[in-house]
């Protein structure tokens, strides 16, 4: 029982403790990112250099068809939820620029 009213009484921390591993894990994409695409350079886009202008667009736009197959048979063709933290939500105020909320969200 005492551990249940806990939870509720802390349900703020777990909010902060998902937003932690929301930008643990974007970190870590953000380095796979680098990591796969410094391979590509290496495999595939330095070949390109020197091909004509509409051979590397075309090999850009198959990559990009690929990619969004691939993409479609992994995680499947349905959207997925995607759940925002509390300390991910709000407006953020630059001195040019607000975001935030919008109809949308």
């Amino acid at each position: 029982m005492a551990v249940r009213h806990a939870r509720r009484v802390h349900h703020r921390a777990g909010d902060e403790k998902l937003g932690h591993r929301i930008r643990a894990r974007a970190r870590v994409g953000f380095i796979v990112t680098a990591a796969v695409s410094m391979v590509f350079e290496r495999l595939l886009y330095s070949r390109l250099y020197k091909a004509a202008e509409l051979d590397q667009v075309l090999f850009t736009i198959g990559l990009v068809f690929i990619f969004i197959s691939a993409v479609t048979l992994i995680v499947g063709p349905e959207n997925q939820p995607l759940f925002i933290p509390d300390s991910l939500r709000g407006q953020l105020n630059l001195a040019f620029f607000t975001t935030g909320p919008t109809a949308f969200s």
